[in-house]
Formats: structure tokens, sequence, C-alpha cells
């Protein structure tokens, strides 16, 4: 194969998500997707050994998100008494503790709630609410189109920064 092209690379959702790395070379060419591990999950053509050698550093300088779970979500206060959060509109109680999808950008080491509403996230950030990253057994949906979680387990506290959610780094 000839000299190396430049690689770039693109990145999928966490839970279950993938980064792939491709050549820029239109005459020949080429990508492949990893596992955040590193395992090569998918690809489209081979790699020079330079090209092998730079998507691993790649794939190792890369961000990691703090959890190993794949239903992982984002929560706007502290956890409601007795595990079920209450409906604002009719004021009866959900099914579970209401919650937001989290998908995890690698690429700038933030978390990004899915389906949230703006004004509820907006108001949580404004009153300055707990953020937490939790998981938990999905019992259904919320008025609102939001999962409903039992035996939620929190993963982490999170911060606001640039755009998204960090971990909160403890001081």
């Amino acid at each position: 194969m000839a000299a190396s092209a430049t690689l770039k690379v693109t990145i999928g959702h966490c839970a279950g998500g993938w980064v792939r790395i491709e050549s820029d070379d239109l005459l020949n060419y080429r990508w492949r997707e990893y596992s955040y591990d590193g395992n090569i999950v998918a690809q489209r053509g081979e790699f020079t050994a330079s090209e092998d050698a730079e998507a691993e550093r790649i794939i190792k300088s890369l961000p990691r998100p703090a959890h190993r779970v794949d239903d992982i979500y984002i929560r706007f206060g502290a956890l409601p008494k007795g595990g079920k959060s209450r409906n604002w509109a009719s004021g009866e109680y959900e099914r579970g503790v209401s919650v937001y999808r989290a998908h995890y950008d690698v690429s700038t080491g933030t978390y990004q709630p899915f389906g949230a509403l703006p004004g509820a996230e907006i108001a949580h950030l404004l009153r300055r609410s707990k953020i937490w990253l939790v998981t938990g057994d999905k019992v259904g949906t919320g008025s609102d189109g939001e999962p409903l979680l039992a035996n939620v387990i929190i993963i982490a506290e999170l911060e606001y920064s640039d755009g998204g959610y960090r971990v909160k780094r403890k001081a």
C-alpha cells in the first residue's frame, strides 16, 4: 500500500457505542469501528501498520465513561422518598423515579441528556439541583415520555460544564 492517509475519528454514543476511524484516501477508502475497549467490531479494507499504530494511539487517548453499564440515565434533583416521582400536572405518583437517558460523548468527556424537556432541565440548573448519573431497572414510561426506574443506584454526581455534564470531582 502507498503512504498512509490521514485518519479521522467519528464517535458513536456510549452504551454499546463505538469509535470509527477512517482514512481520507478516496482511492483506497477504508475504516474500522472499535469498541471503547479497543476491539475491532467492524471494518472495510485493511489499515497499514502505521495506521494501526495511530488508531491504537487514538483509542487509548479517548476519555472513558465513568461507568461500565449499558443503561445510564441522568436524574435532576434528589431521589424521591418511596422511590416514585410525582407527576407535576396531576399530582399522582408515577410507577418509578423519573430520569432521562444519558449519552456519553467520548470526544468531550461529557454526558448529554436524551429526551429531556428543556424547561425542566433549565429549571433544575437555575435551582442548582443536584444532578446524578444513575442506573436501575426500567419499569415504565412517565407522563412526559421519560423512563421510570426502580432500584435506582447512583453512579456519580454530575456538574454542568461546557454544554454537557461531567462527573463532579471531589474537592
